[in-house]
């Protein structure tokens, strides 16, 4: 896909490129203009990853500058700084995800009993906060960040434009309550993907709470 969008990007350089050839031929200083100015849209604008910078047309907010404790928790971690990059990046996207799931199950009470079946709100926010202060654990997370997260975003957001038409016939509805049931399902693989996840830590609290038994009966 990406080389796909490279190709199309020079078709339309290409493109543009004959375009002002044509209407300023002759003109040899004009004709030097033309290029440079093309070249620097090529460059610039059609290829800012390559150039080291974001897209005008990018929707992507900076990231907040981390705090010197986040910082050290991240180098103890054992991450490279690509990784730390990679990691802050994922996240500003899940953390985005979460809170507009969050805003449309609120919105409607069919979700709101979905999501308070599994307590899925807590989870995810429980979820994220686990990973953030334990970055490593990152591919333990795969099935929350890589499906989980965005299958309910996009799930969550076809419901609610579903919802908000103002007229529906009968294939509304059943399409209605065909994402409910997706929706359910995710949820209850959340759940137990959570418990996954969370499964080192519980079996360390419940040996740390073992041996403070046995050593009271001591």
């Amino acid at each position: 896909m990406k080389q796909w969008n490279r190709l199309l990007k020079l078709g339309l350089f290409i493109f543009l490129t004959r375009a002002f050839v044509n209407h300023i031929y002759g003109s040899f200083p004009r004709m030097m203009f033309a290029f440079v100015f093309l070249a620097s849209i090529f460059f610039f604008i059609l290829f800012p990853e390559e150039m080291g910078m974001k897209s005008v047309f990018g929707k992507n907010k900076p990231l907040e500058k981390t705090s010197s404790k986040v910082q050290e928790r991240y180098e103890q971690s054992g991450l490279s700084k690509q990784d730390i990059d990679y990691f802050r990046q994922k996240m500003a996207v899940v953390k985005t995800q979460i809170e507009e799931i969050d805003e449309t199950i609120q919105s409607y009470t069919k979700l709101r009993i979905i999501s308070n079946r599994y307590n899925t709100t807590q989870t995810m926010k429980e979820y994220f906060k686990s990973l953030v202060k334990h970055p490593e654990k990152l591919p333990d997370a795969n099935l929350f960040v890589h499906t989980c997260v965005p299958s309910l975003n996009e799930m969550t957001k076809a419901y609610k434009e579903l919802s908000e038409q103002p007229v529906k016939g009968s294939e509304t509805y059943q399409t209605l309550q065909e994402l409910g049931e997706k929706i359910d399902l995710v949820c209850a693989t959340l759940e137990e993907d959570y418990l996954h996840f969370q499964e080192d830590r519980i079996k360390k609290s419940e040996a740390e709470m073992d041996y403070v038994n046995r050593t009271i009966k001591e």
